[in-house]
C-alpha cells in the first residue's frame, strides 16, 4: 500500500485526507499509528467503530501526531485544522479506504442531526430527503466544493495540462497559484492546479473582474476577505466601508433629495460589466472543480469563455437570498447527469456566495439537445430539481447581454419604526 485515503464527517463537512508515498512501509506505519488515535479502532482485529464524539484527548493526540508527521505529508495540516474546528463532543464518522458519494454524505448527515436534535427521528428526515432528492441522484452525479481545503488536478507539474487552453498558450508555465473560485471572492480552499498561468492572468483581467464588481457589495458587507484581506468599496458617487461597523457616505444624484425616508440610493461602480461575463465565470468555476474525465464534454464551453465561440442566448439564471443561511466561504456545488434523458440539462452549477444561492445550466455541452430557453424546457428542468421549488422568492435574470454597460446597485433605506 502506498495511499491512504481517510473521510471524515460531521453534520456540515466530509473532508477527504489522501497520504501517498513510494515507501510502503512508511505509508502502512502511518495508518497504523493514526487509526490507533481513535477509539475502538483496530486493524489487527480488522475492527474499526466508525462513530465518534471529539473530545480534548483526541484533540491533543492528532495535533501531537500532526507535528511528527506533517514535513512528510503536508495535507495534514488540514486534518489539524479540521479537528481544531470541532466543538468537544461534536459527533463526527472516521471512515477510512473511502470517499463518500452524495447518497452516502446525506445520510450520514441526516443519522448525526439526529443524534444532535433531541425528539428527531433518522427514518423521517431520511424519507424527507428522498422526496426531495431520492430521482436526483439517481440520475446526477453530486459534487460539493469549498467547506474542505482541496487541491484539484494534476500534481506533477510535467504531465498538467491546462483545462482552458489545452496547453496552448505560450510560453507555457504552472508556477502561480491559480484559485478555482477567484481569491477576491474570499476563496481559500479551492486551488486548481490544472489552469495555466497565462489562462489564470487572461481570466483574471477578462471575465472574473466583472462577477466581481457584481457581488463587491455584498462582499464589504458580510467582511468576506479576498486577495489583501477586507476590502472597502468605492465608486462614483459613494465610500462603504466595514470596520467595527458598516459605514456608507454617498452623494445624492437628486439635487431636491431631502431627508425623507424610505430613500432609494443607486450606488454607481467605477466598473462597467458584461452580463455574460458573470455567466462566463460561474461556468469557468464549474469547470474548475469537475473531475477531468468529464472535460471532453464541455469543449464547446470551454471555447465559449475563452471567446472564440458565441452564444446569444443563455438559460436564465436563479437566484435566492437565504438570511439564514450565510456562507463564509464560497461554495460550488456541481450536477452532472448521469442518464441519457436529454430533457434534462447535462451539467448545472449552484454557486454560494455570503447569503445568496446561484443556480446556473452550463451551455454548450455535446450532451444536451436543448439549450432550455423556453419557459417549457426551463420548467422541466426546474420541476426535477424539486429541492429548489420548496423555497420561495427565487429570482430568474437573463444574463445573455455580451455588451460591457455601467453597474448600478439600488439600495432602499426604511428608517420607519417597527409596527
Amino acid at each position: 500500500m502506498n495511499e491512504l485515503i481517510v473521510t471524515f464527517k460531521t453534520v456540515n463537512a466530509a473532508p477527504s485526507f489522501r497520504v501517498a508515498s513510494e515507501d510502503d512501509n512508511m505509508v502502512a506505519a502511518f495508518m497504523y499509528e493514526f487509526f490507533a488515535l481513535f477509539p475502538g479502532v483496530n486493524l489487527k482485529t480488522q475492527k474499526i467503530k466508525a462513530l465518534h464524539q471529539c473530545t480534548p484527548d483526541i484533540k491533543a493526540s492528532i495535533n501531537t501526531f500532526v507535528d511528527q508527521y506533517k514535513k512528510e505529508f503536508p495535507v495534514l495540516n488540514g486534518v489539524a485544522a479540521f479537528f481544531n474546528r470541532l466543538a468537544d463532543q461534536e459527533w463526527f464518522y472516521f471512515i477510512p479506504f473511502k470517499i463518500l458519494n452524495a447518497e452516502e454524505n446525506i445520510s450520514l448527515t441526516n443519522y448525526i442531526t439526529a443524534l444532535n436534535t433531541p425528539g428527531e427521528d433518522f427514518k423521517r428526515l431520511q424519507q424527507q430527503t428522498n422526496e426531495l432528492f431520492g430521482d436526483l441522484m439517481k440520475d446526477y452525479t453530486i459534487l460539493a466544493f469549498g467547506e474542505d481545503r482541496k487541491s484539484i488536478g494534476e500534481v506533477d507539474k510535467s504531465n498538467r495540462v491546462c483545462r482552458f487552453c489545452n496547453n496552448t498558450r505560450l510560453p507555457l508555465s504552472f508556477n502561480n497559484r491559480a484559485h478555482a473560485i477567484s481569491e477576491a471572492l474570499g476563496n481559500k480552499t479551492l486551488i486548481l492546479l490544472e489552469e495555466c498561468d497565462g489562462c489564470n492572468e487572461h481570466f483574471s483581467k477578462t471575465i472574473e473582474p466583472d462577477l466581481i464588481e457584481y457581488l463587491s457589495l455584498f462582499r464589504t458587507i458580510y467582511d468576506i476577505k479576498g486577495k489583501g484581506g477586507k476590502k472597502h468599496l468605492i465608486g462614483k458617487n459613494f465610500e462603504l466601508k466595514k470596520t467595527d461597523k458598516l459605514t456608507l457616505k454617498f452623494e445624492s444624484d437628486d439635487e431636491n433629495t431631502g431627508p425623507s425616508l424610505p430613500m432609494n440610493i443607486p450606488l454607481h461602480s467605477h466598473q462597467d460589466i458584461a452580463s455574460q461575463n458573470i455567466y462566463k465565470t460561474l461556468c469557468k468555476y464549474f469547470l474548475s472543480v469537475i473531475p477531468a474525465e468529464y472535460l471532453q464534454n464541455f469543449q464547446e464551453t470551454i471555447q465559449w469563455i475563452n471567446e472564440d465561440k458565441e452564444i446569444k442566448e443563455l438559460p436564465r439564471i436563479a437566484s435566492i437570498l437565504l438570511y439564514d443561511k450565510l456562507s463564509e466561504q464560497p461554495e460550488l456545488v456541481t450536477y452532472i447527469r448521469k442518464t441519457t434523458d436529454k430533457s434534462f440539462p447535462y451539467a448545472v452549477g449552484e454557486f454560494h456566495f455570503t447569503l445568496f444561492r446561484y443556480v446556473f445550466i452550463i451551455p454548450g455541452t455535446s450532451n444536451d439537445e436543448s439549450q432550455f430557453l423556453t419557459d417549457a424546457e426551463y420548467g422541466v428542468f426546474w420541476d426535477k430539481f424539486k429541492h429548489y421549488n420548496k423555497l420561495p422568492g427565487w429570482k430568474f435574470e437573463n444574463f445573455s447581454n455580451n455588451i460591457k454597460k455601467p453597474f448600478s446597485i439600488n439600495i432602499k433605506f426604511d428608517f420607519s419604526s417597527p409596527q
